[in-house]
């Protein structure tokens, strides 16, 4: 049987609280973030799809900071 995958590709975006966080800096924000994917990655690497392991790949296909934002946790989604 041939091995197939899908890639799920993620989209992260960021705002002045993650960066402030961060030192303030870019390049250590993203490089934050690419350290979070990579338990991501390992959460995904243990799922199976019809017997297969390692089927769904995450990647990142774009971080963007949003300047001047500042974002929150509450229900206002539910």
């Amino acid at each position: 049987m041939a091995k197939f995958f899908i890639r799920l590709r993620c989209a992260v975006f960021y705002d002045e609280t993650f960066k402030a966080m961060n030192g303030g800096s870019t390049s250590a924000s993203e490089t934050r973030i690419r350290s979070i994917f990579n338990h991501v990655e390992n959460l995904y690497s243990i799922l199976t799809v019809n017997g297969q392991a390692r089927s769904i790949v995450p990647e990142i296909v774009e971080i963007r900071y949003e300047a001047g934002q500042r974002w929150t946790a509450d229900s206002s989604l539910r």
